[in-house]
């Protein structure tokens, strides 16, 4: 996807009080996740900024390309994140009478027993980067999940490889 393509698909939503946090939206199809997401880049100044606009693309097209290779270690990721849930959060609507512990009726009452299974309960909703970060290969990926509603999962992606996540 080129930058002329871009403009013509996608919103820049300017910011009138704060323009250098201004934003640009487009939804595009993930063949990866078979599903179309919305990318949002954050703090672009402008749609006539060359630079900004031409990285603005290179990261939509990394983003595109981004898919099924990574999904074994991407598995594991949202695995791990729901692991430290049911083990740190304390979930009202859990029943834990007549559990061994209140991680083991975290565990009874999501049903979720693998990193495939937790992966397919995730869903992806957003993805994001910062334009202000210029030549740097990275975005956050947003998936919201039944284990963690208030805040969900993000990913951080560099280089195509896991950053963090949280």
């Amino acid at each position: 996807m080129n930058v002329k393509d871009l403009i013509n698909a996608g919103l820049f939503k300017p910011n009138e009080e704060e323009p250098s946090n201004s934003s640009f939206e487009i939804s595009v199809f993930l063949p990866g996740f078979k599903k179309e997401v919305k990318v949002v880049a954050c703090n672009l100044v402008s749609l006539d900024l060359t630079e900004q606009m031409s990285y603005v693309a290179e990261t939509v097209n990394s983003i595109i390309s981004f898919g099924a290779k990574d999904y074994v270690w991407l598995k594991e990721v949202i695995w791990k994140h729901y692991e430290s849930c049911i083990s740190n959060i304390s979930y009202a609507m859990v029943d834990s009478e007549g559990g061994d512990n209140e991680i083991d009726a975290n565990r009874k009452y999501f049903n979720i027993s693998s990193p495939s299974e937790a992966f397919s309960l995730a869903s992806l909703e957003v993805i994001w980067f910062d334009v202000s970060f210029l030549g740097v290969d990275y975005f956050n990926l947003h998936f919201s999940c039944p284990w963690e509603t208030e805040h969900g999962v993000m990913i951080g992606i560099s280089e195509g490889k896991l950053d963090y996540y949280e």
